[in-house]
């Protein structure tokens, strides 16, 4: 016996049952496909009172458009109908579980020869859940599978070009996403790149980086369906098939629209996505190549694709009612429509051609082709020092490439000819300690960093600007306390601060030790020196007038010079 003409959907089937509600209760109950409209309905349908509900709801519509004259004769008819069905569902419920039991055994038996229409009468159309179980999944849904994306560019799809609200839905979203990934563009390649590299791509990468940048271009690819998808899409609904059928519902009866209905409805929308898709890739591109660092790549790679899925949640948001119930009603045609495939707009013919997975393959091994072709060409730039040369032009004479890669971005800083402007002081490495320690710079100030935490006292390190290297010279005992560098020298020679890692009492002790020291061991006491006797032109003898104290600080030359014989 031929399979019955099983309904397809709810919506077939309720305009089904209602035809058959009024033609007469014997046929609805003796017909096949009656009973497997009835299977269908009572698969999807959760509670008796929907089915019911949408039965009575599609005998109103039929009713309300009979004649008055007719009213009267068929008003009892379709009241006997309607209880009739009422009755009738539980035995229709319940045979169409033990049909649906019996088919499960059958598709669970190896070489099982069910047919393939009936497959549908028994197995659960998926689940608005089930379909969504995870964004990652979802996506390679979109791209494996034949089924009609559900985004807004497909809400584009099955909406009248240009004039429904959800056609400018669909397409203020796709421009809100090149907004976004302009100004991400706009930012890396004319803000951050300038006077830089190109793409502002860093001169040396570390291998786990490479490693990460390599998974990343591979899940970019595969992750960015838009590109895949308007390909599918366009190769499956080409404007040769009957794509009227799949996007618009559209009957058997009907002729094929016009090549200009055809780009309206398939091209536009599909070349939307393609270009919002070839963007997003580039984006990612420009990302992924400027990461040296594994979290600022997984940071930055995953807010691109929250802007690529843009698109899939603007629908959801339509399909969930939160833009209003016009949309919704759109975007639940498109939920509709996703249950049938693409593929199904193809004769067989041109299906076989369809599914050689040539040209598919062909486009996906391009793209990748491109992005490792692309990131491979830095990879070379960088080894061979390109790239630093390119972005530290006013370093490259006097730091080599070598050096550089070695110290340049460990967050470190080395110092030395490395701490300039010409190197961007070590590629930002000495950044915080320039601010730290503004004026510690020199060729022979290397590996600052370690030497000023270590606690040993290095003499290239002992100035001021070093902070004595860090105190590790010169106690902070001394270089804290008011009278550090004050001008008057507190310490005898080689005692205290006035010593040569504290810079002589930061040269407070300087002009004491040259003019008022004959040797280390022999100086004219501190208390002279800065008493109020010294230097006041008077010359006050015995130990202040002899040499080593500068016979008084001078006060003494003209009595000497007029009493040579004269004893102090």
């Amino acid at each position: 016996m031929d399979a019955p003409n099983i309904p397809q959907d709810e919506e077939e089937g309720g305009r089904f049952i209602t035809m058959a509600a009024t033609t007469g209760i014997e046929e609805l109950v003796q017909r096949e496909d009656v009973v497997a409209s009835l299977s269908l309905l009572s698969q999807n349908w959760l509670k008796e009172e929907a089915f019911i509900s949408c039965v009575n709801a599609a005998v109103d519509e039929k009713i309300s458009k009979l004649d008055n004259s007719n009213w009267n004769m068929l008003e009892g008819r379709i009241e006997e109908v309607k209880k009739e069905m009422d009755r009738k569902f539980d035995d229709q419920r319940q045979e169409a579980n033990q049909l649906r039991s019996e088919v499960d055994n059958l598709i669970s038996t190896p070489n099982s020869n069910l047919p393939q229409n009936n497959a549908r009468l028994v197995s659960p159309t998926p689940t608005h859940q089930t379909r969504q179980q995870g964004s990652i999944s979802n996506m390679f849904n979109r791209i494996l599978s034949d089924d009609i994306s559900e985004d807004t560019f497909s809400l584009m799809m099955i909406s009248t070009p240009y004039k429904k609200p959800s056609w400018w839905y669909g397409f203020a979203i796709f421009v809100f996403q090149m907004i976004l990934c302009s100004l991400i563009l706009y930012n890396q390649l004319l803000i951050q790149s300038r006077d830089s590299s190109t793409f502002n791509v860093p001169f040396h990468v570390v291998p786990e980086v490479r490693v990460a940048q390599f998974m990343s271009i591979i899940f970019c690819v595969a992750i960015q369906g838009d590109v895949l998808v308007s390909i599918k899409t366009l190769t499956l609904l080409w404007k040769t098939t009957r794509w009227d059928k799949t996007i618009l519902g559209r009957g058997d009866d009907t002729g094929p629209l016009s090549t200009s209905e055809w780009a309206s409805h398939i091209l536009v929308p599909n070349l939307m996505r393609f270009v919002e898709g070839i963007l997003g890739l580039f984006v990612s591109f420009v990302v992924i190549v400027q990461s040296d660092n594994i979290i600022n790549l997984l940071r930055d790679f995953t807010a691109l694709m929250i802007i690529s899925e843009v698109d899939n949640l603007g629908f959801r948001l339509a399909a969930d009612g939160y833009v209003g119930e016009k949309m919704c009603r759109e975007a639940l045609k498109v939920k509709g429509r996703s249950d049938c495939t693409l593929s199904s707009a193809t004769s067989p013919d041109e299906g076989r051609k369809c599914n050689r997975f040539i040209f598919r393959p062909l486009i996906l091994a391009t793209i990748l082709s491109c992005m490792f072709g692309g990131w491979s060409y830095f990879v070379v730039q960088q080894v061979r020092g390109k790239i630093y040369s390119q972005r530290f032009p006013g370093c490259v004479d006097t730091v080599p490439f070598e050096f550089a890669k070695k110290h340049f971005g460990d967050g470190k800083c080395f110092g030395g000819n490395m701490n300039t402007l010409g190197c961007e002081f070590e590629g930002g490495d000495c950044i915080n300690f320039n601010l730290e320690y503004p004026l510690c710079r020199g060729d022979d100030l290397l590996d600052v960093e370690i030497e000023l935490a270590n606690d040993v006292c290095n003499m290239a390190f002992a100035t001021e600007a070093c902070r004595f290297d860090n105190n590790a010279c010169c106690s902070s005992e001394y270089t804290d306390t008011d009278t550090f560098g004050n001008g008057v020298c507190d310490f005898d020679k080689d005692s205290g601060a006035n010593i040569q890692k504290c810079e002589y009492e930061n040269g407070d002790c300087l002009q004491y030790n040259n003019m008022y020291c004959l040797d280390e061991n022999d100086c004219c006491p501190l208390s002279i020196v800065y008493g109020n006797s010294f230097q006041n032109s008077i010359c006050n003898g015995g130990l202040s007038a002899t040499s080593k104290c500068d016979f008084d600080g001078t006060d003494c030359n003209n009595f000497s010079n007029a009493h040579p014989t004269c004893p102090f």
